[in-house]
């Protein structure tokens, strides 16, 4: 993904938030995973999207969901479900954000540009591949 402009006035590239839903796509694959993956603008907005063929059918608004949290928040969304393991449930009032493990910032040039949402593994193995796709940019 050297070649991509990653980023246009603070936001993720069209371009550059589909290389890394392919990047998502292939290690899934490999991994023997079937996932949604979402990919966001800074503000939450849906830019890029992929569903695998044999991905649970709730993957595909929890993963967007995972995205537009990350994105929100500012952080992973391990955090916010840590919160609310904690007890902090009125965190749970904020809408359309999703506490569950998979969904992270993305940052370019020291801001965050994005956000990435994995679904359909477990929570540690949609974090796991959202690493990786973190890791492609």
């Amino acid at each position: 993904m050297s070649q991509l402009n990653y980023y246009a006035a603070n936001n993720i590239t069209f371009m550059a938030a589909q290389g890394l839903l392919n990047v998502g796509i292939e290690t899934a694959i490999k991994q023997k995973i079937a996932v949604s993956i979402a990919v966001v603008d800074r503000a939450g907005q849906l830019v890029a999207f992929g569903k695998m063929d044999a991905a649970p059918p709730i993957s595909a608004s929890v993963a967007e969901g995972k995205a537009r949290t990350a994105a929100a928040i500012q952080d992973s969304t391990e955090l916010f479900e840590s919160m609310i393991n904690r007890g902090e449930v009125a965190m749970l009032s904020l809408p359309h954000l999703v506490p569950l493990k998979g969904g992270l910032p993305l940052c370019a040039g020291g801001e965050i540009i994005g956000a990435v949402g994995v679904s359909g593994s477990t929570g540690e193995g949609d974090l796991s591949l959202a690493k990786c796709i973190v890791a492609a940019l």
